[in-house]
């Protein structure tokens, strides 16, 4: 439910970040040793990330006309990013639950969905 109802924000700050947030890969998939990988990518989060901010904050200016609309985008733009990373994670965190339950607990499983149907036939009569 969680994720249903955080969607719109993960939806919002993964648009406005997927570019910046994605450019390292290319470098960084062509290293021999990993360890640099997140030097790199920290690198080119603090030189990318405020960059690309500035111009979608220019861009959305243009197109929008009270300027006080683009400082409440240029804020929104970390803040969101930050927030869809957050929601990423907790749902590979849920889908890593849920593909435990159904490959390990096969049993426990089929209890689950068998007593979810009873209260379902419960409520409906």
């Amino acid at each position: 439910m969680i994720l249903i109802l955080s969607s719109p924000v993960f939806i919002y700050g993964a648009i406005n970040n997927i570019i910046p947030y994605l450019m390292p890969y290319p470098i960084t998939s062509k290293l021999k040793d990993r360890q640099f990988t997140s030097s790199i990518t920290f690198v080119f989060g603090m030189i990318f990330f405020p960059l690309f901010y500035v111009i979608q904050t220019l861009i959305f200016h243009h197109f929008v006309q009270p300027g006080w609309l683009s400082w409440v985008y240029l804020i929104s733009l970390p803040l969101t990013g930050m927030l869809a990373f957050g929601i990423h994670r907790f749902y590979v965190k849920v889908r890593a639950q849920w593909v435990y339950l159904l490959n390990k607990n096969k049993d426990e499983f089929k209890k689950i969905i068998r007593l979810r149907d009873e209260i379902i036939a419960t409520i409906d009569d």
